[in-house]
């Protein structure tokens, strides 16, 4: 489409679902351009790969109160500043449910100023939208990106082909989201009274209303969970699922994802799948609706045994718990893990000492089970001592 351009006077045109891309400007405003007192609507609008020799690659707004709806603003150039949009005069845009990112100008790449910047007059209300450089709602949100209004994000929006805008003017992209988009579902559908996206895709398909011109397509969600002692690691394919604790991953529904269940430390066995799956070799889903799968892994166990010496006797017992030695004197244990055992002689008998994994003479020892190991407790006669009676 060709660039748009609103007039000076006061105007209030409305745009819906267009593609403003590969223009070029002099000076300002390469994809479009708001005069003083003109208001112009935008609903489901990508502009991308524009170019202006000084200010506002994307958009330049001029005194005007622009209202941007589900805009996807990225991949244009400004020789100067704004990249993305410039605001000047005394402009006061609304920016909702819409993107800004990876635009550029004399300040660089993505910066701030490069896809939104804003003169001293002009103050932009931004809400429900992801603008690259803004650090998002709340504390870190910069104060020159303009009022932050709630809701605002600053994560890479995850396109599915973002353009260099060092490449414009170019029509090349492809700016739909990834299912994995931190902008999916995060916008406000109160604000968009139109049904369908830039793209003709139903607006509205996993409970709430995207950032951006377009909506991404229904999902459904595969959950891997992980349980038990060991370390793993689960992928897909296709990619989206790369994890080692437990995590959920959207596909597009119908999409046949197959896991992979791999060990991460030697020490670690996989004992199978259990949910929508079972057995221990690849596990597939067929992603009608959302799934979910566990993948237990546990750690290799080894024999920690108590032997008991001398001619006392006691007991010996661990924690966690297992040995009782007393009657149970072997015990299988974690790899890694660290076992405190404690010797309590009988009435009339005292602990010695250990030997084997254990040494010294205090009735307390901590052994890290790494292998079959064995610890030796020497309980003797307890010492009595008699009173010297001295005679004359």
């Amino acid at each position: 489409m060709v660039a748009a351009y609103t007039s000076p006077q006061i105007a209030v045109p409305c745009l819906q679902n267009i593609i403003i891309q590969g223009n070029s400007a002099l000076l300002n405003g390469g994809g479009l351009l708001s005069g003083t007192e003109s208001a112009p609507t935008l609903y489901n609008a990508l502009i991308t790969g524009n170019t202006a020799g000084a200010s506002g690659g994307g958009i330049f707004n001029a005194g005007g109160n622009a209202e941007l709806v589900n805009i996807t603003l990225s991949g244009n150039w400004a020789g100067v500043r704004g990249g993305g949009m410039a605001n000047r005069q005394g402009s006061e845009p609304n920016l909702i449910n819409s993107i800004a990112w990876h635009n550029e100008d004399a300040s660089g790449l993505g910066t701030l100023t490069a896809n939104l910047d804003n003169s001293a007059d002009s103050l932009p209300f931004v809400r429900f939208s992801l603008v690259q450089g803004s650090g998002g709602s709340g504390l870190g949100w910069a104060s020159n990106a303009g009022v932050d209004y709630g809701q605002n994000i600053a994560s890479n929006p995850l396109f599915e082909e973002p353009i260099d805008p060092a490449e414009v003017p170019t029509t090349a992209g492809d700016f739909q989201l990834q299912l994995i988009s931190p902008a999916v579902d995060k916008g406000l559908q109160i604000l968009n009274p139109l049904p369908f996206d830039v793209a003709g895709n139903v607006r509205i398909q996993n409970g709430a209303i995207d950032m951006g011109a377009y909506e991404s397509p229904p999902a459904s969600v595969a959950t891997a969970v992980f349980a038990g002692t060991g370390h793993g690691r689960i992928t897909s394919s296709p990619a989206g699922v790369d994890c080692t604790t437990t995590c959920a991953t959207p596909f597009n529904v119908g999409q046949i994802v197959t896991l992979t269940a791999e060990t991460t430390t030697a020490e670690s066995n996989f004992v199978g799948w259990s949910g929508v799956c079972s057995g221990t070799g690849t596990c597939f889903l067929e992603l009608n609706t959302s799934q979910t799968v566990t993948a237990t892994f546990t750690l290799n166990q080894y024999e920690l045994a108590i032997t008991k010496t001398g001619v006392g006797s006691g007991l010996v017992t661990s924690t966690p718990a297992g040995l009782n030695c007393g009657a149970t004197c072997t015990a299988d244990f974690d790899f890694g893990t660290e076992v405190t055992l404690t010797a309590t002689a009988d009435t009339g008998f005292a602990f010695r000492g250990w030997s084997g994994a254990c040494s010294g003479v205090a009735p307390v020892c901590i052994v890290t089970v790494e292998e079959a190991q064995t610890v030796t407790a020497n309980f003797g006669l307890k010492a009595v001592f008699l009173p010297l009676i001295s005679t004359p």
